[in-house]
């Protein structure tokens, strides 16, 4: 897989990411010591590939260049969040879009914050006003006769 983080090459050219290099100061292939400068050709190169988002087996559709893709994960709609409950025992962990679809139904939640069942009230019909009907005895006149007509 292509690492989401800068890559560090060897003197010979062997690339490691970041993680990788800090664990391991001499390469595994060529023995060569690892250099601290960035492969500036293989970064620009890799800037310009969309890569799909971490959370894809979650359902995010999304493709992201690398220099987007850390922002969009942390704001992904799919990421996993745990469920507020977790103080209280619940386990639960949902995508961030259906974590509010789960705090409503979350059997760990205090009973001082649980929702008040409705109760049945008979509902009345709105009074609306009753829509006039023009009427018949309106005088309309001309304004050319009321103007003679002083």
């Amino acid at each position: 897989p292509i690492p989401s983080c800068a890559l560090s090459p060897t003197t010979k050219g062997h690339l490691y990411c970041t993680t990788c290099k800090a664990t391991n100061r001499t390469c595994k292939v060529c023995k060569q010591t690892m250099v601290d400068s960035p492969n500036i050709a293989l970064d620009r190169l890799l800037s310009f590939m969309a890569l799909p988002c971490k959370f894809g087996s979650r359902g995010c559709p999304e493709l992201q260049f690398l220099n987007q893709k850390a922002q969009h994960e942390t704001l992904c709609r799919f990421r996993p969040v745990p469920c507020q409950n977790t103080d209280r025992g619940c386990e639960a962990v949902f995508s961030y879009k259906d974590i509010c679809w789960h705090h409503k139904q979350c059997p760990h939640v205090p009973n001082n914050l649980s929702p008040v069942p409705k109760t049945e009230k008979p509902v009345s019909a709105p009074s609306t006003p009753a829509k006039r009907k023009p009427s018949k005895t309106t005088n309309y006149t001309n304004s050319s006769n009321q103007r003679g007509t002083r």
